[in-house]
């Protein structure tokens, strides 16, 4: 889990990487064929919600921590979405 944490950027959202295909076990690009279209956002949104998906399956042992990881990323979203209605 600690090797996902390291993907994860300052605003919540985990960079696409080859490492979360293989943790969370189905490779990159077949993850990345099932977003719903090519926008960058979109992507970013979809990997973030592939990785806490994992975590909340199979990171139970952890989960005080993916926990303050997904609360932040909350967070962001919340303020990208006040951002965007100015």
């Amino acid at each position: 889990m600690m090797a996902l944490m390291t993907l994860q950027s300052a605003s919540g959202h985990f960079t696409e990487h080859k490492m979360i295909g293989d943790i969370v076990g189905k490779p990159l690009k077949d993850l990345k064929a099932e977003v719903p279209d090519s926008k960058p956002e979109t992507m970013k949104s979809w990997l973030t919600a592939v990785v806490i998906a994992f975590l909340e399956l199979k990171c139970q042992e952890e989960k005080d921590l993916w926990v303050k990881m997904k609360k932040r990323r909350r967070e962001e979203g919340r303020k990208e979405g006040r951002r965007k209605r100015r």
